[in-house]
């Protein structure tokens, strides 16, 4: 089959709440070098299956994937977000990364500053700087324990 009808075929199973059968086809569908736009669909829904079966250490090579995959695409940049975005929550909550949840944060807030201004840019943008100054306060708060 082709890239194209294995990421369908995944998309199918996925929908009939198939999961063990999607992600043997979007695994597939990455294996035959898929067009961009394919790539960062397959990308995009075999991670977010990953992370809905708790499984978010294994998406996080996907989600780093459609990050570079995105940054290098335009009509990617939003995929690049959502995978940045992810893998800050990753690293925070759960490898207990501060410093790489700021570096992915900071990739976001990156992209989401060249995009056209309006309503939604405002959004997100805030929603990162947010992030950012948390991260940043759980940063500072890390150290001053360390250093009791």
């Amino acid at each position: 089959l082709a890239p194209t009808d294995r990421y369908s075929l995944g998309r199918w199973y996925e929908a009939r709440g198939e999961v063990g059968a999607a992600e043997r086809a979007y695994r597939a569908a990455l294996t035959e070098r898929p067009p961009a736009p394919i790539r960062r669909a397959v990308l995009r829904h075999l991670s977010f299956l990953l992370k809905r079966q708790d499984r978010r250490a294994e998406a996080v090579p996907f989600w780093t994937q459609l990050a570079e995959l995105g940054e290098r695409d335009e009509d990617g940049e939003r995929d690049a977000v959502l995978a940045c975005i992810e893998l800050a929550k990753y690293y925070e909550w759960h490898a207990h990364d501060i410093g790489a949840a700021m570096a992915w944060s900071r990739r976001a807030l990156r992209v989401v500053t060249g995009w056209p201004p309006g309503p939604h840019r405002e959004r997100v943008e805030e929603e990162l700087r947010h992030r950012l100054r948390r991260l940043e306060r759980k940063a500072g708060e890390r150290l001053m324990v360390q250093d009791l």
